[in-house]
């Protein structure tokens, strides 16, 4: 074990300590706490009583976007097939998403706060708060844009629906800060990428089976893939998942598509909306586990 200084008592004579596990090179960081300590004295100065209590210090994180980006999500979302020479499948048009108002586009959209929230593991101490909350310096922070990623797509797909930089990767949360983006314009063509693949295909696969999907979609659905996205970029800024457990870039080393952490090139829309009961979108243990020892809750 190792003691470290925690507080000044007022009189500014008497120091309180802490005790600290103890740290291994190249493992965890202990997570930070404080402890608060009330001291009663008589009118002589003579300690009559005293409590104290410790507290691990939350984990911030702030989503936000802006106007441009509600009214670029509150517009429809129609998948156009006008079919090439020769091609035998016609044409169509299919609402996947009829659009909604500025108000209901505005409402849902602060519902992603909600819905990030609950995404993290209950046990782990992450406070997720809006655009409009003064939150605590320093913290983490995600942007939903409005528009595309303007970078190199890994695939004909293009999962690369949010980004963190490398320098935004802090292993073991070494720092509170750290910033993510999410493209609403690049989910909305990655919905209709796949949306094309199921048409065009004969060899319907079930991952990407649109025919018993309820369409058009609710702004509420529409919704989830964003706040999925956002959950992904944030746990990446916290230092998900740890290079001896991951892949390249810094995903699960599996192959399932099903956990928040895995690589975005093995998930299809289906599966981030639960249309896809084989893969359901869910915690691989050691990713929840993580989070639970890098943010633990107060005691």
């Amino acid at each position: 074990m190792s003691n470290g200084t925690d507080a000044l008592v007022y009189d500014s004579k008497t120091t309180f300590t802490r005790a600290l596990p103890a740290v291994a090179s190249g493992q965890y960081v202990p997570p930070p706490f404080v402890t608060i300590v009330s001291r009663t004295f008589d009118d002589k100065n003579n300690l009559v009583a005293e409590f104290s209590t410790t507290q691990t210090i939350p984990q911030y994180v702030q989503i936000t976007w802006t106007t441009d980006t509600v009214e670029a999500f509150r517009q429809p979302l129609v998948f156009n097939y006008v079919g090439i020479e020769g091609d035998t499948l016609p044409s169509t048009n299919v609402t996947i998403f009829a659009g909604c108002s500025t108000s209901n586009a505005t409402a849902v959209f602060s519902g992603i706060i909600a819905q990030v929230q609950d995404l993290f593991p209950v046990s782990a101490n992450i406070i997720v708060v809006g655009p409009d909350v003064d939150v605590p310096q320093p913290h983490k922070t995600a942007v939903i844009n409005a528009g595309k990623y303007n970078g190199l797509y890994p695939d004909l797909y293009g999962e690369a629906l949010g980004l963190t930089p490398n320098t935004n990767c802090h292993e073991r949360n070494d720092s509170p800060s750290g910033s993510s983006d999410v493209y609403n314009g690049t989910i909305r063509e990655y919905i209709l990428n796949w949306y094309n693949a199921f048409y065009i295909d004969p060899d319907i696969k079930s991952y990407n089976d649109w025919r018993n999907v309820p369409l058009p979609f609710s702004a509420d659905l529409m919704t989830v893939i964003l706040s999925q996205t956002a959950l992904h970029e944030i746990c990446h800024t916290m230092g998900l998942v740890p290079a001896a457990s991951a892949v390249g870039g810094g995903h699960n080393n599996c192959q399932d598509g099903s956990h928040y952490m895995d690589d975005g090139s093995l998930k299809r829309p289906l599966m981030r909306l639960g249309f896809d009961l084989w893969h359901i979108q869910r915690w691989m243990p050691e990713n929840r586990n993580y989070l639970q020892f890098v943010f633990p809750q107060a005691y």
